[in-house]
């Protein structure tokens, strides 16, 4: 759980005072004890009533149930927030606001009405829906709090923040006009062969240059000679999948769908290795918010969690003049191994990126060129799933006419 912090008060005073006024002119105009002790007790509660409302309120306590959550286009979610009253005053009610981003439901403020008995704690949720690709922050929190008699007003700002990751859409294959069955053909030599040690296949008898670690002790004890484990094989590809954001290369006309379009490509790929466990890693020619580097790079690595690390780079991406592609990815191959695979995402196959991939492919790379928009270099369209080089078109046309981008 994450506390907010403090950072002001303001105390609200109503027409009470006019009461007061009132109520000393009726005891020094007819002086009577119940007067007086009316006069007193307002007073008590009149200037004693605030400071210990605020007291109150300063002790209370406001929590998130969580500081981050993250959703895909379409999914909606409950974003809690929990508070808690330690000492052994009640708080009459309590207002607590919710200060939404312009992009989360039109920057909307949610507000809640609540009592918080004394020792207790209270919880008020709200849903939001992930509506479009981003990094969002929800709050700060504005928490108002009164007392019984409408006396006192006490406000307090939480700077408590609660961070909404959008990740990309992700699209079959198909959608994207793409072979659903394999988009980067087979696997390319040569191939690199690792025991997995998650694949038990029996027993054999120990040979000189065996691992110590790979001793079957229990096998050992049971036959009296040494034994060693043996694993099943498997095979695997490096994979480099590289997204070219350079605004430069995009028509000034439909520059945002087409880069959004280009950004759920390489999100559906990337979905695509991640789901087969298959190495790679990501390359982007453009600058993230508050980077001061001009491209970014993640590095070699799979599962469930480099996909995510993925999907969060693609979701704060953004379209914007950057580094030139093709030497970017003619220098950043070099470090990938001799015959991995080349992903390249790009809103067109210009001379210099058909260039450079010529050149990788005589250095022994497979290379697939995505285009999200028009191709030029149709000569490379549809070649075979095994070609070294190949241009694979991506077909956005029907999904802008569904609305989906």
């Amino acid at each position: 759980m994450v506390s907010g912090v403090n950072n002001g008060y303001r105390i609200g005073m109503n027409w009470w005072k006019l009461y007061l006024v009132l109520l000393a002119l009726i005891s020094v105009m007819w002086p009577v004890r119940i007067a007086y002790l009316g006069l007193l007790t307002l007073g008590l509660v009149y200037f004693i009533g605030g400071r210990v409302l605020m007291a109150v309120v300063e002790r209370i306590s406001l929590e998130r149930v969580t500081d981050q959550t993250r959703l895909f286009p379409g999914d909606t979610t409950g974003i809690a927030l929990k508070l808690t009253n330690p000492t052994p005053l009640p708080i009459a009610w309590l207002s607590v606001r919710e200060h939404l981003p312009v992009e989360i439901q039109g920057g909307a403020v949610r507000q809640w009405v609540l009592s918080l008995p004394a020792k207790a704690t209270g919880q008020v949720q709200y849903v939001v829906t992930g509506r479009r690709r981003g990094i969002y922050q929800l709050g700060p929190v504005t928490v108002t709090a009164g007392d019984y008699f409408g006396l006192h007003q006490v406000q307090r700002s939480f700077a408590l923040f609660h961070q909404l990751i959008v990740y990309p859409r992700v699209y079959p294959l198909q959608e994207l006009g793409l072979n659903p069955t394999s988009p980067i053909g087979p696997l390319p030599p040569p191939q690199r062969i690792y025991p997995d040690p998650s694949r038990f296949a029996g027993v054999r008898g120990y040979q000189p240059g065996d691992p110590r670690r790979a001793i079957h002790w229990k096998a050992t004890a049971r036959t009296g000679q040494l034994q060693v484990k043996q694993f099943d094989h498997t095979i695997t590809a490096d994979t480099l999948l590289a997204l070219n954001l350079d605004a430069r290369e995009y028509s000034v006309d439909s520059w945002l769908t087409d880069s959004e379009l280009a950004i759920e490509t390489a999100a559906s790929l990337a979905y695509y290795l991640g789901q087969r466990d298959q190495p790679y890693t990501f390359l982007l020619n453009s600058s993230l918010p508050g980077s001061p580097q001009d491209w970014l790079r993640i590095p070699w690595g799979k599962g469930q969690s480099h996909l995510m690390e993925t999907l969060e780079v693609l979701a704060r991406a953004r379209c914007a003049p950057a580094g030139d592609f093709p030497q970017l990815v003619a220098h950043q191959a070099r470090s990938s191994p001799r015959g991995a695979t080349l992903l390249l995402v790009s809103p067109g196959d210009s001379a210099a990126l058909v260039a450079t991939a010529l050149s990788l492919v005589e250095s022994g790379y497979v290379v697939k060129i995505f285009v999200t928009g028009g191709v030029s270099h149709r000569q490379w369209l549809h070649r075979p799933s095994g070609s070294p080089l190949q241009i694979l078109q991506v077909r956005g046309q029907q999904l802008r006419q569904s609305g989906v981008i």
